[in-house]
């Protein structure tokens, strides 16, 4: 078996993709356009009259496609014929490449590129720099072999992936079963009155229906996040928040965000909601006195409720399906303070407010550790399956003989 050092240019021939005019973009011309956020898609979301598209701009099957913008991704091309926009090239592999291995080797060694480019805002590459990557190739025979054995292996990584995946979808949905029970339907078995509202049929018998405006008030008023002593507090903007669970996500002050428009005070214990696409289910509390994006409303109780219920009540199905029918209305989806106040709302009784809070605490504590194992299985299996394709392209692993090639790896 010998191994040298090939440039990609020797191994394939490349072309770039075309600068489609966005005017002649549709939904249902029969051409698929391929831009850069699609190609990791699993379906096309553009198309463009075939007369439009130069056969210099063509994929086919088994080209491997790589994004020269952001992380540069690479994709093994499987789709059939498509049309490739512009920032983006394809590789079309010669007689003595398999464009499988091609595929496998390439990410590294643009992971390397993008490490090392220097960016303000997104990165991006030259179809120049691609053909000039240098990668370590044995012959087409040995490519073959070490194509093969990754797809088997990659498979069965993909396949663990994909199981953990619905593991954890499985598990946000049965969390969420679990919220709007418990919020929407008590604990004790209380009997159920029915309601005119759509979004809210049923309460418990003893609970109180309202607008959501009359119990809970928006604060009023933004200071300068560039100022004393604004600048040294936390900030908190809809991307520090998990969307479903509430959990807060990282720490940074206004200064070290660059913040210089005018922001909310939130106190700590209060909510804070992300009116910006509120379909994401963006609700947080407050876990120290801080600064909110001004994205989002910090919001507490009229009436003294609690609000670690108010907050589970908010993610649960009648809120959520409410605002995000609203706020599909708008282009920029967003809920005002006037739809916000409209929302619906049942108020149980305080001391029942507490049983469900610390009930939730319970059941969610369960689900999540469920959740955090999950994904902690799919990174994992994600770092095996990159040091595999490493390992195994750069030649370390004897793919002929499988059992010492996976035993190696482990």
């Amino acid at each position: 078996m010998t191994w040298r050092t090939r440039r990609v240019g020797d191994l394939a021939s490349l072309f770039n993709g075309f600068p489609f005019d966005a005017a002649t973009f549709s939904s249902t011309e029969e051409m698929p356009l391929v831009r850069i956020r699609d190609l990791l898609a699993d379906e096309f979301e553009t198309y463009i009259p075939v007369a439009t598209a130069p056969g210099g701009a063509l994929l086919r099957n088994d080209d491997v496609v790589v994004g020269m913008d952001g992380d540069f991704n690479v994709q093994l091309w499987r789709r059939g014929t498509a049309a490739l926009n512009q920032r983006l090239c394809a590789l079309r592999s010669r007689a003595d490449c398999d464009p499988r291995f091609l595929a496998y080797a390439l990410p590294r060694h643009l992971k390397v590129i993008n490490d090392l480019t220097y960016a303000t805002t997104v990165k991006h590459l030259s179809s120049w720099q691609v053909a000039h990557i240098a990668i370590p190739a044995p012959d087409i025979e040995e490519q073959r072999a070490i194509a093969d054995f990754l797809d088997e292996q990659t498979s069965r990584i993909d396949t663990l992936i994909a199981k953990q995946t619905q593991l954890i979808t499985t598990l946000r949905e049965r969390r969420s079963a679990v919220v709007t029970r418990a919020v929407t339907r008590g604990l004790n078995g209380a009997s159920l009155v029915e309601t005119r509202n759509p979004f809210l049929p049923q309460i418990p018998e003893g609970w109180s229906q309202d607008r959501f405006g009359r119990e809970i008030a928006v604060n009023e008023g933004q200071v300068d996040p560039s100022a004393d002593p604004w600048a040294a507090m936390t900030l908190v903007a809809p991307n520090h928040i998990e969307g479903g669970t509430g959990r807060i996500l990282g720490r940074e002050s206004a200064a070290e965000q660059g913040a210089d428009s005018g922001k909310y005070l939130a106190t700590s214990g209060q909510i804070l909601f992300s009116k910006i696409r509120p379909a994401l289910n963006k609700i947080a509390i407050a876990v120290e006195d801080c600064l909110c994006s001004a994205d989002m409303y910090p919001l507490s109780s009229r009436k003294g409720s609690d609000h670690r219920f108010i907050a589970h009540w908010m993610r649960a199905t009648p809120f959520h399906n409410y605002v995000s029918v609203m706020s599909a209305r708008v282009k920029m989806p967003k809920i005002n303070r006037e739809e916000l106040a409209a929302a619906p709302w049942a108020r149980p009784p305080r001391d029942e407010q507490r049983q469900i809070v610390t009930y939730l605490d319970d059941r969610l504590a369960t689900i999540d550790l469920l959740i955090e194992r999950a994904d902690r299985h799919i990174a994992l299996a994600k770092e095996r399956r990159t040091a595999l394709i490493t390992a195994t392209v750069a030649g370390q692993i004897d793919v002929r003989t499988t059992g010492r090639a996976t035993q190696g790896v482990a």
